[in-house]
């Protein structure tokens, strides 16, 4: 039984030796090139503003495009270590005094 054993072992080894050297032949043509193309891509930004009290926005938009920049209000409470979203505002639907 024993014989048995090592001669199915040595086909083993001599199959996977097999496979790895037709895969190194076949793959070791291919060359592949990146190319960006993304030189006219929007500009997104993301930006802190402290509102005070334990508050404060993230600015996140597109700078490219005048609409859709948005403010998101978060408050961080101290004692308890937690973070809460308050609120999302469009900032083309805010009106300043």
């Amino acid at each position: 039984m024993d014989n048995e054993q090592t001669k199915e072992l040595r086909r083993i080894r001599i199959t996977l030796i097999c496979l790895l050297i037709g895969i190194l032949i076949t793959s070791g043509g291919t060359e592949v090139i990146y190319q960006d193309h993304h030189d006219n891509e929007d500009q997104y930004f993301d930006n802190l503003v402290s509102l005070g009290d334990g508050q404060f926005g993230v600015l996140s938009g597109n700078s490219s495009y005048d609409g859709g920049n948005t403010m998101t209000i978060y408050k961080y409470d101290l004692e308890t270590n937690e973070l809460k979203k308050i609120n999302e505002v469009y900032l083309d639907e805010l009106e300043l005094e």
